[in-house]
């Protein structure tokens, strides 16, 4: 079978973000995450192998939250020894489980931040003033914006393209990602096993996101479950949960159980009333 025509490497600009995620709730969430990393066809679609990437990324936010509260995210992106600057914006709907948000994301620069600051509408360097070139990444935001970290992960990410069966070397429709995290969290390392399927088109590519992620769950129902919750919240979770002293069920290797799960699930649904 001919493979699907890779999607582009280039960073996207600003743009419409959409995707659903599912986890991994089973209590060797390694084995499940090889078992589906072998599929080939899910439904009436094809997924063909477009090797893996390992991603570190950095989130950022001001001391009292400013950027969460106007339901952004932003965040450093090191991917093949390049640093991308993201910021992400709040859903448009929140009626769907289904991730469909303005998504910026350029290659590290001065212009790039400024664009950002511009978007946040934070205070710091004068317009055109913000000079990164061969400034550390972490300062330059601090001065620029006002932001510290809040987050660190480790992302190693098995890649997907997926086309229609009826067409398999047709347009790549969706992306679906097998993604290994590790959040560090103080000294303590937590380990999240998730999918995420992006569509990579409007229309055909948002109806084969859903229908593929419907298809998962009703194949491996005491495996999968929808994680309405991207992976800064998750995290951010995770750190309040360990430091109350409430999320002690975690694998040997601190992978979270599904009883884990759970606990993160009912704190997000109580921060999120």
């Amino acid at each position: 079978m001919t493979p699907a025509p890779s999607a582009p490497a280039e960073p996207r600009r600003a743009g419409r973000e959409v995707e659903l995620s599912l986890v991994i709730t089973a209590d060797d969430p390694e084995s499940v995450l090889r078992r589906l990393a072998r599929l080939r066809e899910v439904g009436s679609y094809v997924l063909h192998a477009r090797g893996s990437d390992r991603i570190v990324d950095r989130y950022f936010d001001t001391p009292d939250g400013a950027l969460q509260k106007q339901g952004l995210a932003l965040r450093l992106r090191t991917l093949d020894g390049e640093t991308l600057i993201g910021l992400k914006g709040p859903r448009r709907s929140a009626s769907t489980h289904t991730e469909d948000r303005l998504e910026l994301e350029r290659p590290f620069s001065g212009e790039a931040v400024e664009e950002v600051r511009r978007r946040t509408g934070r205070a710091g360097a004068a317009a055109g003033s913000t000079d990164a070139d061969g400034a550390d990444p972490d300062a330059v935001l601090e001065a620029a914006l006002g932001v510290g970290l809040i987050q660190r992960r480790e992302t190693v990410r098995l890649l997907r393209d997926v086309a229609d069966a009826r067409e398999p070397s047709g347009p790549v429709l969706a992306e679906l990602a097998l993604d290994r995290v590790r959040f560090e969290v103080g000294s303590r390392e937590v380990r999240h096993y998730e999918i995420e399927i992006e569509a990579k088109r409007t229309g055909r590519g948002t109806s084969a996101t859903r229908a593929i992620a419907a298809e998962l769950v009703t194949r491996h129902p005491d495996e999968l479950a929808e994680w309405p919750y991207g992976k800064l919240p998750t995290g951010k979770a995770i750190e309040q949960l360990l430091a109350d002293g409430k999320l002690a069920d975690l694998g040997p290797d601190g992978a979270l159980t599904p009883r884990a799960y759970e606990q993160i699930r009912r704190y997000l649904e109580r921060a999120s009333r």
